[in-house]
């Protein structure tokens, strides 16, 4: 084990609360980072709800069907 457990529960992004280094949600495990509008720790870009984010920018920019 390369590191000795803590006793302090992981930190969760404040976005969408998924703890940090945790595979929750089958998204993996990752570490967060700091929040560029300075919220607090956020999921990387291209995890957790900042992978969800884009899929929802994706969707949004592409024309529907009728």
């Amino acid at each position: 084990m390369p590191f000795p457990p803590s006793k302090r529960p992981p930190r969760r992004c404040v976005l969408c609360g998924h703890p940090e280094l945790t595979d929750a949600r089958g998204l993996g495990r990752f570490l967060l980072v700091p929040d560029p509008d300075g919220r607090g720790p956020v999921c990387p870009p291209l995890k957790g709800c900042g992978e969800q984010q884009r899929a929802r920018d994706n969707a949004s920019l592409t024309p529907s069907h009728r």
